[in-house]
C-alpha cells in the first residue's frame, strides 16, 4: 500500500493559536522527519 503526503504552502497560514495543534510547526516537523527518513521528494 501506498501512501501520499500532500501540502501546499498556504497550509502554513492556517495558525489557530499557539498551543493548538494544528499549527505551522506540525508541517515544519512533519516534513523535516520525512527529509530525515529519505521519503521526502518522490
Amino acid at each position: 500500500m501506498q501512501t501520499a503526503y500532500i501540502s501546499h504552502p498556504l497550509c502554513l497560514k492556517h495558525d489557530m493559536g499557539a498551543h493548538h495543534p494544528e499549527c505551522p510547526a506540525r508541517i515544519h516537523a512533519i516534513e523535516d522527519q520525512l527529509i530525515a527518513s529519505g521519503l521526502f521528494g518522490y
